[in-house]
């Protein structure tokens, strides 16, 4: 504890000795071996006025005096420090300043370099005392390497960031680990040897600085490696030069709920999503249509600043959010039963969503599935209103009999046993439409229910529409699952295939022969390997000889 003590206050001091003292960090009220090799390295001799190495003491050796890992000792050189131990710092291994070198040097003469030292700590210099011996009365073993020293004048090579704080790393030990040094710091370093620099990322005023170069004194460009070795040949600055990173959110808005997707540089990511952008780089963002929220189509309207180009090129100029506005396509679902008894009131109701202002106008169909719908007295189909009964009418089956009135909600009385389907057309403020079917089993009569034990897809009827046709599914949206209505007017090879948007194939729900009238198949949402596909936007289609019929359903979780 006294020791560590005694070394901070010794590098506080060390920072205001004067320029006669050595550069490093050093006491003088005692000595040790690095003291004193400290001192011999820098050119100290004993009795100097101001810095006698005799009476230095220091914690190790420096890393400006770079260290050669060879107990061979090959290189070595008058002035270098020869050392001695794995953990060289005072009060472990030793270290001693050489002053000849046996020419040629051989692993058989290595015990004749001779050195100057202090043997221990307040010990008394000895010089020129051969290594062996040395290596004898330390008890150390054969020495681990050596520090380049004062085989020449020592260079001053400073290091610096671009943005005037953080650390830097300048040189490595002689495990491989990089020493770390403070921006604006300088450090003593012997001609010609070869320094590894390296710059890091590091965070500072609220941003990531990211490395961008290596200025060399005044000159920009230096060099764009990293790390880089350079050769100490004059006094010079290394500045390695950054750049600011923003944290860029993008984000969706569908009236006022997020999530979704949003595509950053050209590739999907779930929104929101920060992107980190250098400054005065740009960066593309485009919003994605047809997103599905909370059962509601929403297609991109403007960004923020009310820019509606899309997609859209960004330079920021600090951190930011950047949101994409959505607008709701207009859609809507009819609710209402799906199996009524003959004579049994239903009502149903359409449920439109998204779209622009309000829903002005409303349109019904209805047909009949499994055969003719007759007049029948005191009964008839009745819309919401004014109660009053419309006259019965006759359904011929597949045929879509528009409805007398417009009105959001339509209540029924079945009069005959017959199956049928409404249909429903809204209008919103811009004249935009949207429409969906709904099926109603009514037992008895033609009876179109589906029956799967005789075929998966195919209604219980015999009826033959004078076209192809392909409805709109229902429920839509839907899960788990939905039933997809079609009709052939004659026996012929059917294909119905589900996509995605992007015209992906997900699945194949009929494929073969199908016989004329009016078939319905169902589909829960998975591909046709089994798997459930995500909630979205899915193309329907049905391909009979050069017919080809496609519609849009949306699968929800």
């Amino acid at each position: 504890m006294v020791f560590v003590l005694m070394f901070l206050i010794g590098t506080i001091l060390g920072q205001d000795y004067p320029e006669s003292h050595i550069p490093e960090s050093h006491l003088h009220d005692s000595n040790n071996c690095y003291g004193y090799a400290l001192g011999r390295a820098n050119g100290k001799t004993s009795g100097d006025a101001f810095c006698d190495p005799r009476t230095t003491f220091a914690y190790s050796i420096p890393s400006s005096f770079p260290f050669v890992e060879d107990s061979e000792l090959e290189g070595i050189k008058v002035g270098d420090i020869v050392v001695f131990g794995e953990i060289r710092q005072h009060p472990h291994g030793h270290a001693a300043y050489v002053v000849s070198v046996p020419d040629p040097l051989t692993v058989n003469n290595i015990g004749n370099i001779r050195v100057d030292q202090v043997p221990y700590e307040s010990g008394t210099e000895q010089t020129y005392v051969e290594l062996s011996d040395v290596i004898y009365e330390q008890g150390q073993g054969q020495p681990v390497g050596y520090h380049i020293g004062n085989r020449g004048n020592k260079i001053r090579t400073t290091f610096r960031n671009s943005f005037e704080h953080g650390i830097l790393h300048a040189g490595q030990n002689k495990f491989g680990v990089w020493i770390t040094v403070s921006h604006g710091e300088s450090e003593l370093y012997s001609k010609d040897i070869s320094l590894p620099i390296e710059a890091i990322d590091q965070e500072y005023g609220d941003y990531m600085q990211r490395y961008q170069e290596w200025q060399r004194d005044k000159d920009p460009g230096y060099s764009s490696l990293n790390p880089l070795t350079v050769t100490v040949d004059n006094s010079r600055t290394y500045s390695a030069v950054f750049a600011k990173e923003f944290n860029i959110e993008f984000q969706n808005d569908f009236d006022g709920t997020g999530g979704g997707q949003i595509k950053v540089q050209n590739v999907i990511q779930n929104a929101p999503y920060i992107a980190h952008v250098l400054k005065l780089d740009a960066i593309t963002a485009q919003a994605l249509d047809g997103q599905v929220i909370n059962s509601i189509i929403y297609n991109f309207d403007h960004w923020q600043d009310g820019n509606t180009t899309n997609p859209r090129t960004f330079a920021p100029v600090d951190h930011a959010t950047i949101t994409a506005y959505f607008k709701a396509e207009l859609h809507v679902f009819i609710s209402g039963p799906t199996y009524r008894q003959p004579d049994q009131i239903g009502t149903f109701t359409a449920n439109p969503a998204g779209g622009t202002g309000t829903y002005t106008n409303y349109k019904w169909w209805k047909r009949t599935e499994g055969g003719v719908e007759y007049p029948k007295a005191g009964y008839g189909d009745q819309l919401s209103g004014d109660g009053d009964l419309i006259e019965p009418m006759l359904y011929p089956p597949g045929v879509w009999i528009e409805q007398t009135r417009w009105e959001g909600s339509l209540v029924i009385t079945q009069s005959y046993p017959v199956s049928f389907s409404l249909k429903c057309r809204v209008y919103d403020s811009n004249n935009d439409t949207a429409e969906d079917t709904h099926y109603i089993f009514v037992p008895g009569g033609g009876d179109p229910y589906p029956n799967p034990d005789v075929n998966p897809y195919t209604l219980n009827v015999k009826l033959v529409p004078t076209n192809v046709t392909l409805e709109n599914n229902y429920p839509n949206p839907f899960n788990p699952t939905t039933t997809i209505q079609f009709g052939l007017p004659e026996t012929q090879h059917v294909k119905m295939s589900i996509y995605s948007l992007q015209g992906k194939k997900v699945a194949t729900l009929v494929d073969g022969i199908i016989e004329a009238g009016f078939h319905q198949v169902r589909w829960d949402g998975k591909d046709s390997s089994g798997r459930q596909l995500t909630s979205g936007i899915y193309i329907y289609l049905i391909e009979s000889g050069k017919i080809k019929l496609a519609k849009k359903m949306i699968f929800t979780k």
